[in-house]
């Protein structure tokens, strides 16, 4: 296991859709910092209201706009959350089937890997990938804002303990999130439908999240949502996290066990 982790880690080092994806991230860290001093609005992504509460993933949400804090822009990069939604998407796509049609798994499983330690080193990576772009985002956003607009805020143990708290958290839901991509990729094996169906998903859910909201509450994007606006229930999150990782790595196991590589 060890070994094969080692070997998804320097394969990721190469990978051109990680590659891209840090180029992105560092183009939405400028974004970041150009929306605080250019708009004066707070943006609301996939807002909507249920039961008299009103929800959405907020960014560019200052208190000062003159003296913008450290950790705002925190939390302001958080609202690009989508887009590292969609980047997993694609990191489980290059990864996970690219390596299935040109035969790179059945190649590795040919050196005589189990296909279950093979399944998880994949899903560990892939986590550990989102888990380092996330991380580069909202404290790239925040030293760069914060450098810029001239350090406002105190910065204490407390307020670093409380944003490494925020990210672990983020990570748990996107490792759910990236669990759920995993098992469907594994029973699609096809890289264009697969994308056009998690798009279409994205899309459904965010448009019609008021008329199933008892439903979505417990699907990962309904919970960065709720982080996003610091209503965090750290029970329902974890809970949920875990139910959707234990369901979806167990039935993606199952099929990949009995899968044909190619």
């Amino acid at each position: 296991m060890y070994n094969l982790l080692k070997f998804e880690i320097f394969k990721l080092k190469y990978n051109k859709t990680f590659r891209r994806s840090a180029v992105i991230t560092v183009f939405l860290i400028i974004l970041c910092v150009y929306l605080s001093f250019h708009d004066k609005n707070t943006v609301r992504i996939l807002s909507d209201s249920f039961q008299g509460r009103e929800f959405g993933i907020l960014m560019n949400n200052f208190e000062d706009r003159i003296h913008p804090k450290f950790i705002e822009y925190f939390y302001s990069a958080f609202g690009f959350c989508p887009v590292i939604s969609i980047i997993a998407m694609f990191l489980v796509g290059s990864i996970v089937i690219d390596e299935y049609t040109e035969g790179t798994i059945k190649n590795i499983a040919a050196y005589g890997h189990k296909r279950v330690k093979i399944y998880i080193s994949k899903l560990i990576v892939i986590c550990l990938s989102i888990f380092i772009l996330l991380t580069f985002l909202l404290f790239g956003a925040a030293i760069a804002g914060g450098a810029i607009s001239g350090w406002n805020g105190a910065f204490s143990f407390q307020v670093f303990t409380q944003m490494i708290k925020f990210i672990i958290l983020a990570a748990l839901i996107y490792s759910s999130l990236i669990s759920t991509y995993m098992c469907l990729a594994i029973l699609i094996r096809n890289k264009s439908i697969f994308v056009a169906l998690c798009i279409i998903a994205i899309f459904l859910i965010g448009s019609n999240l008021y008329y199933f909201a008892d439903f979505l509450r417990h699907m990962p994007t309904f919970m960065l949502i709720e982080i996003s606006m610091s209503q965090v229930n750290l029970y329902n999150i974890i809970s949920n996290c875990s139910i959707l990782i234990m369901i979806s790595t167990l039935i993606g196991l199952l099929k990949f066990k009995n899968l044909e590589l190619k």
